[in-house]
């Protein structure tokens, strides 16, 4: 009589397990299950059917009787002897329910709820979406739609942001934590070809140009400036000074202040006129607050036909502390003539690091 009533649901997969009877010696009881190579891991011995020799054999958890599945092996009460012939079928390993019907499945049967994945973001199940993307494909990681192509927030503040946020310059933005003042940039002016690094203080602190590769810092402090005096008495005097330029504005009522504390190098070209052959000493002086940096000369040293000009050169790497300031000096022992700085004189001053 042909079955009457529902046809047996297809309850799992059936696949055949790789023979393993070219392994039995009489003594090994263990044995590695694979299909097609691979390890498979039943999760009962109920789950295998298993033939040594044409006889089946009995599925026993206990592993007294049959045998039993530890792991990815199959481990027999007994030793199959040598030339035993094996068969086996690992069945119901995987549940084949078909494809449900519309509307048949809900957010709550999902061990992630379909309710966490929005059009414009992903968020943790939390109070606020933990990723989101907006109309233009931008990704804000942390919280709302960001400004440029990636953000990472912590606590509702920007840390890193890469991307756009000053109309349309690559660039990578860092935030101090927990705060909304982009505090550092990292980007590439495509106008000017150049990369930039800056900070909220000197937006080009550092300028690479993208075909050189030369590295410049336009705002590193640095200041030029001539002199050109006449009629210095004996005496010490301080050299007035007439900015040529003065990257960072440090250079006021002839005296050089250090902004920042590091090492600086000072230089004067002094071109004297009117040197008294019979002074005894000129000492030429970068004064400096940790220290007086000076060459001193004796005309008759030098000079040879009496009265003469001369010029006298000086560079030294100043260690120089931020608020510390910097002069340039003359003293002129003693002499008939007046002593005059030629306008072809100068100083400078620049950090070096």
């Amino acid at each position: 009589m042909a079955y009457i009533g529902n046809s047996p649901a297809n309850v799992g997969n059936y696949q055949v397990v790789d023979d393993i009877s070219s392994t039995f010696n009489g003594v090994l009881t263990s044995f590695a299950l694979t299909v097609l190579t691979l390890a498979i891991n039943p999760a009962k011995s109920g789950q295998l059917l298993v033939s040594i020799n044409g006889v089946l054999q009995e599925p026993d958890d206990t592993g007294t009787e049959g045998f039993k599945v530890s792991g990815s092996n199959i481990v027999f009460s007994s030793a199959p002897a040598t030339g035993s012939t094996f068969w086996a079928v690992w069945q119901g390993q995987a549940v084949d329910i078909g494809t449900p019907s519309d509307g048949v499945v809900g957010t709550a049967q999902m061990s992630y709820p379909l309710a966490n994945f929005t059009s414009t973001g992903i968020d943790d199940n939390a109070t606020s979406t933990a990723i989101t993307i907006d109309a233009s494909e931008n990704v804000g990681i942390g919280t709302t739609t960001p400004d440029s192509s990636l953000e990472i927030y912590k606590a509702s503040t920007a840390e890193l942001m890469i991307g756009s946020d000053n109309g349309g310059t690559a660039q990578i933005s860092l935030y101090e934590n927990n705060s909304t003042t982009k505090e550092a940039t990292i980007k590439y002016d495509g106008s000017a070809n150049n990369l930039v690094i800056g900070t909220s203080g000197q937006a080009n602190a550092i300028v690479i140009p993208r075909d050189s590769g030369y590295v410049t810092m336009p705002n590193q402090p640095s200041f030029r400036a001539g002199v050109s005096m006449t009629d210095l008495p004996t005496g010490t005097t301080t050299l007035t000074l007439t900015e040529v330029y003065d990257v960072g504005g440090n250079l006021a009522s002839n005296v050089f202040t250090a902004p920042v504390t590091g090492k600086y190098l000072l230089t004067y070209s002094l071109y004297l006129l009117d040197i008294d052959f019979a002074t005894t000493n000129i000492t030429i002086q970068i004064n400096t607050s940790n220290k007086n940096y000076g060459n001193t000369f004796e005309p008759d040293e030098f000079m040879k036909d009496g009265d003469a000009a001369h010029s006298f050169t000086m560079s030294n790497v100043c260690d120089m502390d931020a608020g510390d300031t910097a002069d340039f000096r003359i003293y002129y022992a003693s002499g008939s003539l007046v002593l005059d700085v030629h306008s072809d004189s100068a100083v400078t001053g620049h950090l070096l690091g």
